[in-house]
């Protein structure tokens, strides 16, 4: 799913470049250096989320492996997933002249980049709550997945259902979803997702033991 969210990102990005440069030589006025796309990539790419941005970064080139196209050209920049740091490299990408920056990832690294006036950012967040004009928010919203969910209970008559909520960054997620309480959940459980310690974790959650011993 992110593959494909980053690779729509990219695409969109492309055709938007390849309609201006249409435009510009139907005009006679286009240059070799104006068809160049510069994209600012503003990631985590140090610190505690460093391997999430790493991922992202990753995809991103991966993308523009397969779109194949040299006139996009990416400027990574550390947002060390805080508001600071996202906004000091806002203001660098400022100076290269970049108008178009994918990230942050995180809505908290959004708050300040309301004061960035001549660049557009399309977020990875999920959260669209008082985001600032300049942003835009390309994750996938939770809402719309709590609907879906909603309506497939309400399909099949689940009476009980458990939410399985990760130790992560994305914490905050499973909060919205069990504060908006349109999903009845019956229990609420918290896992770790180190790969080592969640089987452990979901065999007590689901007794799996003495279901074992039973059979």
């Amino acid at each position: 799913m992110k593959n494909l969210i980053i690779f729509s990102i990219l695409t969109y990005l492309l055709f938007t470049i390849n309609s201006s440069a249409v435009t510009q030589n139907s005009t006679g006025t286009s240059e070799e250096n104006e068809n160049i796309l510069k994209i600012g990539i503003l990631l985590p790419l140090s610190g505690k989320f460093q391997n999430t941005g790493e991922s992202f970064l990753k995809a991103i080139q991966l993308a523009l492996f397969d779109i194949g196209n040299k006139n996009i050209k990416i400027y990574p920049k550390d947002s060390k997933a805080n508001a600071l740091d996202a906004y000091l490299s806002a203001r660098e990408f400022e100076e290269l002249g970049i108008k178009i920056v994918v990230g942050p990832i995180f809505y908290e690294s959004l708050e300040r980049l309301n004061e960035i006036h001549n660049i557009t950012f399309i977020s990875l967040t999920n959260k669209t709550d008082n985001i600032p004009k300049n942003i835009i928010a390309f994750g996938i919203n939770v809402d719309s997945q709590i609907d879906a969910l909603k309506k497939y209970f309400n399909e099949i008559k689940i009476s009980k259902t458990l939410l399985l909520s990760p130790n992560s960054e994305f914490v905050y997620q499973s909060e919205s979803v069990t504060k908006k309480d349109i999903l009845k959940f019956y229990r609420t459980y918290s896992y770790d997702t180190n790969p080592k310690k969640i089987t452990a974790q979901i065999e007590k959650i689901t007794n799996y033991r003495e279901r074992k011993n039973d059979l």
